[in-house]
C-alpha cells in the first residue's frame, strides 16, 4: 500500500506498508528520494519475521549503502525535517 503523508514542503510523500516494501524503498532511493522505515508502518523484516525499529533501520541502511545511497546523520534528518535540536 503506497499513501500520502504530512512532511514539509519539497520532501517526498511516500509511505509504504506491507511485504513489497523493499522494492519500493529501493525504486525511491534510485530516484533521490528520502525513505524511512518503522515498526508503526510495518513492524515485520524483509522475510516476514516481526521486527524491532532498530532493525528496520539496519536493513533499510544497508540497502541505501548497497544502493550507493549515503544515509543522512539524525542532525542531517532533522535539518531536512526542520525539526529543532534533539532535547
Amino acid at each position: 500500500m503506497v499513501g500520502g503523508l504530512q512532511v514539509p514542503p519539497g520532501q517526498p510523500k511516500k509511505s509504504v506498508m506491507g511485504p513489497e516494501r523493499y522494492g519500493i524503498l529501493a525504486a525511491a532511493i534510485t530516484t533521490g528520494d528520502h525513505v524511512r522505515v518503522g515498526t508503526e508502518d510495518y513492524g515485520y523484516d524483509r522475510w516476514g519475521k516481526p521486527a524491532q525499529a532498530s532493525e528496520l533501520v539496519t536493513e533499510l541502511v544497508g540497502l541505501a549503502e548497497a544502493l550507493g545511497r549515503p544515509v543522512a546523520t539524525p542532525e542531517e534528518a532533522r535539518k531536512m525535517l526542520a525539526f529543532g535540536p534533539a532535547q
